[in-house]
């Protein structure tokens, strides 16, 4: 019987891991406590990476917390390439912990909803910013319509 080589065997193993890391989808998880609850949210519309075209602010804390608890379960797995916003209708969604003034600093949490439905999500966690993207692995067009109508967008 003939030995396998090891070369094989420590080959087959890295396609396994890389298999199983491409193939892999995580869930959105938020954790919210008493230290960063979010105060308010700060609405963006617009066409491509332009956000000027409506914009809106939510101070309510319940809201925040309503709309992060929408999102929270939802599968996503990294960006493999650079996500396009030049989709119609995007929104951005940035929750504030204090006033306004905070959006000039870096928000604690934020996602963009493209037109179709797709989430994509620029924070691993509170006040912990992705160095690439997660993306739901589906879209979600219901979910959108669904936080427009709690927010009562009407843009």
């Amino acid at each position: 019987m003939r030995k396998k080589s090891p070369v094989v065997f420590i080959l087959s193993i890295l396609l396994i891991i890389f298999l199983i890391d491409r193939f892999s989808e995580k869930k959105v998880r938020i954790t919210m406590n008493e230290d960063n609850q979010m105060q308010a949210i700060a609405i963006q519309k617009g066409i491509g990476d332009i956000f000027y075209v409506e914009n809106r602010t939510v101070k309510n804390p319940q809201k925040a917390e309503e709309i992060l608890s929408m999102v929270e379960g939802l599968e996503v797995k990294e960006a493999k390439e650079k996500v396009r916003i030049e989709s119609p209708d995007t929104y951005m969604f940035s929750f504030l912990k204090g006033d306004d003034s905070e959006r000039r600093k870096m928000v604690p949490y934020s996602f963009f909803v493209l037109g179709d439905g797709t989430f994509v999500f620029t924070h691993e966690d509170v006040d912990k910013p992705l160095d690439k993207p997660l993306v739901t692995t589906s879209e979600h067009k219901e979910l959108l319509d669904e936080i427009r109508q709690q927010l009562n967008l009407n843009f």
